[in-house]
């Protein structure tokens, strides 16, 4: 059955939402993948649970347990290794197989976070490749139709290889520059 909100007398009696019963879920646990892991087998939520039958919300909240800190739900590796072990079937060679994949995710996590500084640097220098390229090609293609009436010649072949020396030149001094003065300042701290 739909209801119009229009046909709804909201006068008369305030829209409110009330809960009657909780159903609790008891989540089975998998070996996991979080890269977040620091150390030991990360553990997960499995997709399988056990649901428990419904009760009253106000008996629940009289008989449940005080809500836990944060560091209260931290494991020790060894923890999670014998939940992983003894709940879930999980075999030392598989932890080992997923501890391993989570060390290359956080290898490249930290490739990624070091590289952040010198990919504006990289994007800059590749805008002012594209425009460096584009001016020589059009300078050398005026060039050439200035030439073609007088003589064939490859004297602007010539220029677009000094250009591109020339801008490669500068473009290495600017990342070493960069790169020397991210490294003192590296030192410093």
């Amino acid at each position: 059955m739909t209801i119009s909100l229009a046909s709804v007398d909201r006068s008369a009696s305030p829209l409110h939402v009330s809960f009657d019963t909780i159903t609790i879920r008891d989540y089975d646990i998998t070996l996991g993948d979080n890269p977040t892991c620091s150390y030991g087998p990360p553990i997960s939520l499995d997709w399988n649970y056990t649901e428990m039958d419904p009760i009253p919300l106000e008996h629940y909240e009289k008989t449940r347990h005080p809500r836990r800190k944060m560091y209260q739900m931290h494991m020790l590796s060894r923890q999670r290794a014998n939940l992983l072990k003894n709940l879930a079937g999980t075999t030392d060679d598989e932890m080992i197989v997923a501890m391993d994949e989570i060390r290359v995710i956080q290898k490249q996590r930290n490739a990624t976070r070091m590289s952040l500084p010198f990919i504006r640097l990289h994007e800059l220098s590749e805008t002012v490749n594209r425009r460096w390229i584009k001016r020589v090609e059009s300078s050398n293609n005026s060039n050439k139709s200035k030439e073609s009436s007088t003589s064939p010649s490859a004297v602007p072949n010539v220029h677009v290889r000094e250009d591109k020396e020339e801008w490669y030149n500068f473009k290495t001094r600017a990342i070493t520059s960069v790169e020397s003065s991210n490294n003192s300042n590296k030192s410093k701290e």
